[in-house]
């Protein structure tokens, strides 16, 4: 019997493989989705897509299962018993103790009178309510490993229902799809369409740089489906204001430069800037300067253009430098045109401006260079170098101190002047007394060869432009 068994699950297990591999060898192999790149002067793409369709069934497989325990005495031996593990829930009793309430008795004397008029004290009773504690269990139900034992057979223990993958058919479609005419692609150019069939439907998604497609019409024909796309449409107000960003105007003089950036790029949209720069009496510095495009940098659209007379492709349209003290009006003017936008065009003006604020590191320390007191041929001169000495709106005020060290004295005065600026950057002058200058006159002695003199510099800028925190 047991040899029996054994050859017929063997049987059955290689039925079992037989029908597994026939139902995967007769699916032929499918095209349910592709990939369609379109190119210049290419207006129709054709593809052919199938689909397997596969069915569900439920079958008894076979399987191969290892074994443990006894055989039942008096029944076939394909019979036996097995231990196995289970969960099984168990009262754990836990003690507790509770305020219980119950009905006592308890004796007092009242005063009692007869009717006769005597009185005396008696003895009687009345029901009290007391409380005591009570010792009471419940239960806790608590998970426990236990283990069993039950019968098995051979067919509870190899036979299985179950569900298996059929193929069924295939189901085939010649897709034609007809791109707008309007939109043409230029030499090097490519698009891209993804089309997927689910074996019902025909799904398309196309994917461009250049233009946005809807489908307009779909006609299906038994196994043929013809797809027309047109184009479709941009949000204007994505291409509006809100696609500018970070228009400011930095520098002055030969440092002034245009920043702007357009984040709207994509698509076959030609773009058109101009730009106009004022100033606070409404005078036009930069007036309709046409920025052009190759002068954009990754990422997006982004420039970064000097606005000086005569530099860069926007230096015939500046008529004069830039200052930092002065409010300038900036105001870019952007055309937008494209067969995408509804009416082909988008057209917007944004302004921004800039106050009239001169920056303070470059009016500071480093503003004055080669400051040094020299001997030449006999005399002493005092060399300065003010690169801000001429700057428009800036009042300028020099203090000099001119001290040497002795002995009875730490800090012996040898000369001080005060004066204002004229403009003049390099700046020489002779100390010595009786010449006609602001420092030799402010000098109390005539300075003298190997001897160590300090000189210290104090310079005083006011603007209403220059601004202190």
């Amino acid at each position: 019997m047991k040899r029996w068994s054994l050859i017929s699950f063997i049987f059955l297990g290689m039925m079992a493989s037989a029908w597994a591999s026939d139902d995967t060898a007769s699916a032929p192999p499918d095209t349910p989705r592709a990939i369609l790149v379109r190119s210049q002067d290419q207006n129709t793409l054709e593809v052919r897509l199938s689909k397997n369709i596969f069915r569900t069934e439920y079958r008894e497989e076979w399987h191969t299962h290892p074994h443990y325990g006894d055989h039942h005495s008096g029944h076939d031996a394909s019979t036996w018993y097995e231990t196995y593990q289970d969960q099984e829930q168990y009262c754990h009793e836990v003690e507790y103790w509770v305020s219980e309430p119950y009905w006592d008795t308890e004796t007092y004397q009242e005063w009692h009178c007869e009717s006769d008029g005597h009185c005396h004290w008696i003895w009687r009773t009345r029901p009290v309510m007391r409380y005591r504690q009570v010792r009471k269990v419940r239960c806790e139900w608590l998970w426990r490993t236990v283990t069993k034992v039950r019968l098995r057979t051979f067919e509870e223990l190899h036979s299985h229902t179950v569900a298996v993958q059929v193929y069924d058919r295939t189901v085939e479609k010649q897709v034609r799809i007809v791109m707008p005419p309007e939109a043409q692609l230029q030499t090097g150019e490519t698009e891209t369409l993804s089309v997927a069939f689910d074996g019902e439907r025909v799904l398309l998604r196309p994917s461009s740089n250049f233009y946005v497609y809807r489908e307009v019409s779909r006609e299906e024909q038994r196994n043929e489906v013809l797809i027309t796309l047109g184009l479709g449409t941009l949000d204007s107000e994505e291409y509006g204001k809100t696609s500018i960003s970070g228009l400011r105007l930095e520098g002055e003089f030969d440092q002034a430069t245009l920043h702007l950036v357009d984040e709207k790029p994509s698509y076959r949209v030609n773009t058109q800037y101009y730009l106009d720069v004022v100033d606070e009496e409404g005078k036009a510095i930069v007036s309709n300067a046409a920025i052009p495009l190759d002068e954009a940098k990754a990422p997006f659209r982004t420039f970064s253009l000097p606005l000086v007379p005569g530099q860069g492709k926007l230096g015939p349209f500046v008529s004069d430098y830039l200052k930092g003290y002065i409010d300038y009006t900036l105001r870019l003017k952007v055309i937008r045109h494209s067969i995408l936008f509804e009416g082909g065009k988008v057209e917007f003006v944004i302004e921004t401006k800039r106050k009239g604020v001169l920056d303070n590191g470059a009016f500071s320390h480093p503003s004055i260079g080669d400051f040094r007191l020299v001997r030449e041929g006999g005399n002493f001169y005092l060399k300065l170098l003010d690169t801000k000495a001429g700057q428009e709106k800036v009042n300028v005020q020099y203090s000099l101190k001119i001290h040497r060290k002795i002995f009875w004295v730490s800090d012996h005065v040898v000369g001080r002047a005060q004066w204002n600026s004229d403009g003049t950057q390099e700046m020489t002058y002779l100390l010595r007394k009786g010449e006609s200058n602001l420092l030799a006159a402010g000098l109390r002695e005539n300075m003298e060869k190997k001897t160590t003199y300090y000189v210290r510099l104090r310079v005083l800028r006011e603007s209403p432009y220059l601004w202190f925190e």
